[in-house]
């Protein structure tokens, strides 16, 4: 099973919004465009407007205004660690597998690096994915952005959303969110996670875990994200 935790990590999609070049053209970006693993090039979030029937999960409300930033309510055990990423640190009880790969899109191939954590707890495993942004979707919707990330982290494994929040990660407005859902190969699994966008750089925070009762650890792990 933790075998299949953290592949199924690896695999969360990034749907992310059209760049708004169209715009000149007068033209109106898509809905959403997936960053895919199995190559997909362009597929459409899971009840967006483009399939409103075809979600499997409920499309979180979006929260109006922003909140700070909550504390930490997870345990963080004494023996985790800080990781230095090169653009942000996290703590965790190991070191992670790092993993670069170019995912298609209909804005082109984009690197994504995802580090992965996995524990000896074969019931959850944890991940911090960063995708440096194509120069098209400067000027794009911020926040249309990270909506449609949120989506993709949830909607793939048909999710119900139990927390949708507006914060910030120090200055950068972020998305955190948790959910719970029943998959055939997972099993009943939930998951907690961030989405934040920084120096054209999106970021996915992510845990995923079975049964529907998030664990103190993978809020631990989700909160104690941090932007450099």
């Amino acid at each position: 099973m933790a075998k299949s935790l953290a592949v199924a990590l690896f695999l969360i999609v990034a749907p992310l919004a059209a760049c708004d070049k169209a715009k000149d053209k007068g033209a109106t970006p898509a809905a959403g465009s997936a960053v895919g693993s199995a190559g997909s090039a362009a597929a459409t979030t899971a009840g967006s407007a483009a399939d409103p029937a075809g979600s499997a999960a409920a499309k979180p409300a979006d929260t109006a205004g922003s909140a700070a930033e909550k504390p930490v309510t997870g345990a963080i055990d004494a023996n985790w660690k800080v990781f230095e990423g090169p653009t942000f640190t996290v703590k965790a009880a190991t070191k992670p597998a790092e993993n670069t790969t170019d995912v298609p899109t209909d804005l082109g191939p984009m690197a994504m690096t995802a580090y992965t954590f996995q524990e000896g707890d074969e019931a959850k495993a944890h991940a911090v994915m960063t995708t440096k942004l194509p120069d098209s979707v400067k000027g794009a919707d911020k926040a249309k952005m990270l909506r449609d990330a949120r989506d993709g982290m949830i909607n793939k494994y048909g999710a119900k959303v139990d927390k949708d929040d507006e914060i910030k990660i120090g200055d950068t407005p972020a998305l955190d969110f948790a959910a719970h859902g029943d998959h055939a190969q997972l099993g009943k699994f939930y998951v907690r996670g961030r989405v934040a966008i920084k120096n054209h750089t999106l970021y996915q925070v992510m845990s995923l875990g079975q049964g529907h009762t998030q664990q103190p650890d993978s809020a631990a792990f989700v909160e104690s994200f941090q932007l450099k």
